[in-house]
Parts: C-alpha cells; structure tokens; sequence
C-alpha cells in the first residue's frame, strides 16, 4: 500500500531528485572534460566515435547489418552530442589532431 504523502511530499521528492540528477549531469561532464583534456583520451574518443560510424553512412541493403550499424552510430551519436555540449573546443582539437595524423601517415 502506497504512502499517502501529499502534494507537498511529492514536491519534496521530486526537488531532490532533481538535485541528484543535477549533480549527475555535473559529474558525468566533468568526466568528459577530464577525458578531452588529454591527448590519448581525445584519441580514445575518436577511436570510439570512428567504430561507433558517427563519421560514415550506416546503410547496409542488408537489414540486420542496418539497424547494428544505426544502434552504433546511435550510440556514438549520444557521445558526440555530450562532447560537444561540454567542451566544443576540444572536439576541434581532437578533429584537428586526427586530420594531421591522417596527413603524416599518408607521407
């Protein structure tokens, strides 16, 4: 049998859940940040990214191998929209980093 707490008990839970979730959110892109302040994590990230499909089409005429390749990317599509909600900069960094590394090694 559920509680009965009231409108102002409610509001109460409901205000600290919204706190927790905050300090989540305030966490998890702290987190981020730490990882994009370091080269091997920037290049990490784009590992991730590249294999998730985020920078390539997805389409298979195959069905199955179209919706992996959309979860994929769905995926890495979640972590590029929290880089670049958190630290754009970086992902210019991390992007610029891989374009010159891609140059070297075609010399």
């Amino acid at each position: 049998m559920k509680d009965n707490i009231g409108i102002e008990g409610e509001d109460k839970n409901i205000k600290k859940q919204d706190v927790l979730l905050k300090a989540e959110a305030l966490k998890d892109n702290a987190s981020v940040s730490e990882v994009m302040d370091t080269k091997g994590g920037r290049h990490f990230v784009w590992v991730i990214l590249s294999e998730c499909g985020v920078y390539r089409d997805g389409f298979d005429s195959d069905p199955y191998i179209h919706a992996r390749n959309a979860g994929n990317q769905s995926a890495g599509l979640r972590l590029l929209h929290k880089i670049l909600t958190v630290c754009p900069k970086k992902h210019e960094l991390m992007f610029a980093e891989h374009k010159y590394q891609e140059e070297n090694d075609e010399k």
